[in-house]
């Protein structure tokens, strides 16, 4: 009896310790959804949106070739041009190096230390630099 009983426990134990080593795998199905990633190798990181480096609410005298220029800047996206009288400017678009601020009737374009001022598509005042 003694003997069985140590049969009966011994194949118990290699039951349980059998059954604990069992490697379970099961495969996806062929349709299912890719599993998420964190992020995607073709993705590219977005660049920073660069903006221009202006001290805001300051006035700048600029010195160009025909007349002096007073321009403020009043965030990164607005100036004012004083031109007969002060003109609000919006930031547009940048082209060719240069911060673009426009309104109906002016355009400055400006790019580090100079810049120049448009109206309606004519060159009022040129080569100015502060």
């Amino acid at each position: 009896m003694i003997k069985r009983t140590l049969t009966f426990l011994t194949t118990a134990a290699a039951v349980v310790l059998l059954g604990a080593c069992t490697l379970t795998i099961t495969p996806e199905p062929l349709d299912a959804p890719p599993s998420p990633q964190t992020s995607s190798p073709s993705e590219s990181p977005r660049p920073v949106q660069a903006v221009p480096g202006y001290p805001h609410n300051e006035t700048l005298t600029y010195q160009c070739s025909n007349s002096r220029l007073l321009v403020r800047y009043t965030s990164n996206d607005s100036a004012q041009v004083y031109y007969n009288g002060w003109e609000n400017l919006t930031r547009t678009i940048t082209t060719s190096g240069h911060w673009v601020y426009r309104n109906s009737d002016f355009t400055w374009y400006a790019s580090g230390r100079t810049g120049y001022l448009e109206q309606h598509g004519t060159v009022v005042r040129s080569d100015c630099r502060y």
